[in-house]
């Protein structure tokens, strides 16, 4: 649990991380001027999820094609579909950070004999976006099963295990992990120009409560992704052009990938537009 403790704080860390003052603005290719399309309309630019999905749903048309399955091309158009009529509004998006976009158990280093992180792997997916998707990312574990023919296994099966945090308690650590470092600032008194700590609790249980709410969104939408990835690998293992001998049974895992994002979404569904979870858990409108 302490390890995974501090995973969390080193997430919360890179979340933290003022970008524009070490010059990544444009990291990743952020589009700051990228718009919808209605040029007339005077519009914010596209929202991270919001851009992925859009990318995400072409690259799916065009690997269901090649694929020649137009049922399963059918099926992640129609998550998409979903997740984009649920998306998040301006009223609940999230400042943009730096996130890792893949962040995981498997692309951590822990110390050898103390539960602390010594090095985050694979960078590759980094860029500026929603700090929740690196959260759900993480979360996907509790949710893949334990025994798989793939080797890509997760901890749903399993028997309970006290040293390991729930998906609710990982997403507590995340959302009250500010908390610690304003306690070590000095305890409770003035902290972050004004903000007493009491004050700060306050707004981090609410984020917590309204962040919880739409926790399984971007789980389903982080399964999406993973869906589209996985009709790649089944595309090019069609086409005989696969990178790896193991691709056929990877791709096999896209039918149940497809039905656990249906499943997401139908038990965790977003809150209702313009819903916003207060202290007390009551639901208000923004």
């Amino acid at each position: 649990r302490r390890a995974y403790q501090d995973m969390i704080r080193v997430l919360v860390a890179l979340h933290q991380v003022d970008y524009p003052a070490i010059g990544l603005e444009t990291f990743g290719g952020h589009p700051k001027s990228q718009r919808r399309q209605d040029p007339t309309t005077p519009q914010p630019p596209l929202g991270y999820v919001e851009r992925q999905l859009q990318r995400l749903s072409a690259v799916a048309q065009k690997q269901g094609t090649l694929l020649q399955d137009s049922e399963t091309t059918h099926e992640i158009q129609a998550l998409a579909q979903q997740l984009q009529q649920s998306l998040p509004s301006s009223d609940d998006a999230v400042t943009t950070c730096l996130i890792h976009g893949d962040f995981k158990v498997d692309n951590v280093v822990f110390h050898p004999t103390e539960p602390r992180v010594m090095a985050v792997l694979d960078w590759e997916l980094s860029t500026l976006g929603d700090p929740h998707c690196d959260v759900a990312n993480l979360s996907m574990m509790y949710f893949m099963p334990s025994h798989s023919p793939t080797g890509i296994r997760g901890l749903a099966g399993l028997a309970p295990d006290v040293t390991l945090p729930t998906r609710y308690e990982l997403y507590s650590l995340y959302v009250c992990c500010p908390l610690w470092f304003v306690r070590e600032e000095g305890g409770d008194g003035p902290q972050h120009g004004t903000t007493t700590l009491q004050e700060r609790t306050r707004e981090v249980m609410t984020n917590f409560s309204h962040g919880w709410d739409w926790s399984g969104y971007y789980l389903a939408f982080l399964f999406f992704k993973n869906c589209v990835i996985l009709q790649g690998v089944a595309q090019r293992s069609h086409a005989g052009v696969a990178s790896s001998p193991f691709a056929q049974k990877v791709a096999q895992l896209l039918p149940m990938v497809i039905s656990m994002t249906q499943d997401i979404l139908q038990e965790y569904p977003p809150p209702l537009p313009g819903a916003r979870r207060t202290v007390d858990g009551t639901s208000s409108k923004l």
